[in-house]
């Protein structure tokens, strides 16, 4: 793996901060893993590995790496396993929080969330991966998107959630009003389904 651009909050994972005008290559993963992913958010950037282990490097303010500080890391940071066993299959970055989508379809956030951008019904911030609450009626969580200050959830049927800052109307919810919980956005005209 390589990586260049600014580096002021060792977000490369070069080990130091110092900016770079060429891809430079970046230390191994440790005990052989491999990148299957890469994801950057503001500042912060996150690797899951072929098998599910996720590590990140950056700035740390509210907590948005996931690993029990707000510590900055220039180094790639194993961050610790999920509860019960769960196993990441996909990683996303907002501005300043993080989200991961496990096999089995739970949703685990963390960082800033002042907009209630987490989902959680608060706006508290997290420094750990907190599992967000199920969708109703057993709907499954397909794919995680998330923007600056708000995320978006696309279940296995199509429909689609949505949280987070809504000044811009960005959730799609009819109004401007901000959302602290994953609220059902409306359907697509035309029968339209989302995927």
């Amino acid at each position: 793996m390589f990586a260049c651009g600014r580096n002021g909050d060792g977000q490369l994972g070069l080990g130091d901060t110092t900016t770079r005008f060429t891809f430079t290559a970046v230390p191994a993963l440790p005990d052989g893993k491999v990148a299957k992913q890469v994801v950057s958010g503001g500042h912060h950037v996150m690797i899951l590995a072929g098998d599910g282990t996720v590590f990140a490097c950056g700035s740390n303010m509210n907590g948005k790496l996931g690993l029990g500080d707000t510590t900055g890391r220039n180094t790639f940071t194993a961050v610790p396993a999920l509860p019960d066993g769960k196993v990441a299959k996909q990683v996303v970055a907002g501005a300043s929080h993080t989200m991961i989508l496990a096999e089995d379809g739970t949703v685990f956030v963390c960082g800033e969330n002042g907009q209630g951008q987490l989902g959680l019904g608060d706006e508290e911030n997290r420094n750990t991966f907190t599992a967000v609450p199920a969708l109703p009626d057993g709907k499954v969580v397909k794919q995680v998107v998330a923007g600056e200050t708000h995320t978006m959830i696309l279940a296995e049927d199509g429909t689609v959630f949505a949280c987070g800052w809504n000044t811009y109307g960005q959730l799609g919810l009819g109004d401007t009003t901000h959302r602290n919980t994953f609220t059902a956005v409306p359907a697509l005209p035309d029968g339209k389904v989302a995927k």
